[in-house]
């Protein structure tokens, strides 16, 4: 299995080597995937994408192989490490509109807050200066 265990993130089952009588036999493989040992509602292909109830367990995938004349085998992937969540990575400056706010030119707690005006003068912010439009 491939991929990173990290919410939002896609696991890669792989098929794995599997050897047969005939080497040219066709085979039929199914996925199951299994979230701290137990079967995950309708995860059953190659590819499963990490989403909030997987955050903090371990997932692994069961590949199941069967060939032309209905033998089959089962093999069980390695648990992951257990998922965690995103990092939120900032890219470029942030840029606020409709005013610079900083902790001292914030309203007291509890003061009613309107729309701006569109037609007011807009100010573009960054982490170091803000300059009027």
């Amino acid at each position: 299995m491939t991929g990173e265990t990290t919410f939002g993130e896609t696991l890669t089952a792989s098929t794995g080597e599997w050897e047969t009588d005939e080497p040219d036999e066709p085979l039929t493989h199914t996925y199951r995937w299994l979230r701290d040992g137990e079967p995950v509602r309708g995860a059953r292909e190659a590819t499963y994408t990490l989403d909030l109830d997987d955050l903090r367990h371990r997932l692994q995938v069961e590949v199941t192989v069967t060939d032309a004349d209905g033998n089959s085998q089962t093999a069980l992937s390695e648990p992951t490490d257990k998922v965690r969540r995103a990092r939120l990575v900032l890219r470029g400056d942030p840029k606020v509109r409709a005013g610079c706010a900083s902790r001292s030119s914030r309203p007291p707690p509890g003061t009613p807050v309107s729309a701006p005006d569109p037609s007011a003068p807009t100010r573009s912010c960054t982490a170091s200066a803000c300059s009027a439009r």
